[in-house]
């Protein structure tokens, strides 16, 4: 494919970038760099899942500027640095498809590899998925097309029939790819889909420095007086972008049920999720000093440490969550048990590992139940959760990613 001595390059495709996803881009980008590769991002703007993402700025990203500023070729390429490219996302999922863009970037820019962040995401729309469906062989690729499966919607299923198209939309995802990786280590070991591995979940980026701002001091300043209005209180954290399903209205009403227990509350809020209960229980409990709500990003590592820090165990009462979790890797590299419901991956990695307490999905009794036992237990986790997390350290993820120039020669 090269040249001996000639170093590959990568193109990193993200059209989405929400959540963990540019955490994802980051790392990857940094994998390939230290392995001696040019890295192009072709990548969406939603940085923080905004209404407004024209405006987003990334650290995550933006950490591969230089003081030389930015080269722009045509209106596509942005030149970050001799290594690194930032290519503008323009996509009608409509009318194009994931794989067309890339077959159109491949011939563009020629790259050796092609990432696909979220192959669970790929050629999503109805137009993609009739077009995988009517054809019948793979067009011929230059480069290898290489995919994460970040959060497949393929987990069983009751229906009958939901449960075989899902199978059917992952074996028309999966046909484009070279290589898979997967979050779910179980999945891998029961699968037969060819060259599918394990990577260790990517919670955190391993290069970007904590720049301490006038934001991140004044941030640190509002969780400490607030730790100091509830001196003695046991703290629930939860951490990042609300969505129902991850389940905080069950820690308001533990807050309110008991005042033993005030919330520390960190990420964006979702407009289309908020019922009138929700906004109501959220006032009451500010009213009464017992919530901290910091609506937004955080971008600042030292007021992510500072909130998970305050935590002795973090709980994460999702609903019908049957993937992974960035948000119960964070909890783990900083020592904390979780609380997980009884469903899926998060289960299986807690039963299996013995690193927290499942409680009955969507049972909110014994959620409060599963709260108090770890109030009196969570120091028995701690060693269990330190050794868990050795194999999602940065050279265990690097290994792992190795994969793939093994499997290139």
């Amino acid at each position: 494919m090269n040249v001996e001595n000639k170093p590959n390059k990568i193109l990193i495709y993200s059209p989405h970038m929400s959540g963990h996803r540019q955490v994802y881009c980051n790392v990857i980008a940094d994998w390939a760099l230290d392995s001696g590769m040019e890295v192009l991002f072709y990548i969406g703007r939603d940085w923080c899942n905004s209404e407004n993402s024209r405006n987003k700025y990334s650290p995550y990203i933006e950490i591969y500027r230089n003081n030389a500023g930015v080269f722009i070729e045509g209106c596509e390429l942005h030149r970050i640095n001799h290594k690194i490219s930032l290519l503008n996302f323009k996509q009608n999922p409509l009318v194009k498809s994931d794989s067309g863009i890339l077959k159109h970037l491949e011939s563009k820019y020629s790259p050796d590899f092609i990432f696909v962040i979220s192959g669970d995401e790929f050629n999503h729309s109805p137009y993609s998925f009739l077009k995988d469906i009517f054809t019948i062989k793979k067009h011929p690729l230059k480069s290898k097309w290489i995919a994460i499966f970040i959060s497949p919607y393929c987990y069983p299923s009751m229906n009958y029939l939901k449960r075989n198209m899902l199978k059917t939309s992952l074996k028309q995802k999966v046909k484009h790819f070279d290589i898979t990786f997967w979050l779910d280590e179980f999945f891998v070991k029961d699968t037969n889909i060819k060259k599918s591995y394990w990577l260790p979940d990517i919670s955190k980026s391993f290069n970007h420095v904590d720049d301490t701002d006038e934001d991140t001091e004044t941030l640190c300043a509002l969780i400490d007086n607030f730790l100091e209005q509830n001196k003695g209180k046991q703290i629930l954290l939860f951490f990042g972008s609300y969505f129902v399903r991850k389940g905080l209205d069950f820690l308001l009403q533990l807050a309110l049920d008991d005042n033993q227990f005030v919330i520390l509350r960190a990420g964006e809020m979702s407009e289309s999720d908020r019922s009138p209960e929700f906004i109501d229980n959220m006032l009451t409990l500010e009213k009464n000093k017992q919530l901290l709500n910091i609506p937004m990003f955080i971008k600042s590592p030292k007021v992510t440490k500072k909130l998970f820090d305050e935590a002795c165990f973090i709980a994460l009462p999702y609903r019908d969550h049957y993937s992974s979790s960035g948000v119960m890797l964070q909890a783990l590299e900083f020592g904390k048990p979780v609380i997980v419901p009884d469903i899926g991956l998060m289960a299986r990695r807690v039963l299996y590992s013995n690193i927290g307490i499942t409680y009955k999905h969507g049972d909110y009794e014994d959620f409060k139940k599963a709260v108090y036992i770890m109030q009196n237990s969570y120091g028995k986790y701690t060693n269990n959760v330190s050794q868990y997390y050795q194999q999602f350290n940065r050279s265990s993820i690097f290994n792992h990613l190795n994969i793939i120039i093994k499997e290139n020669k």
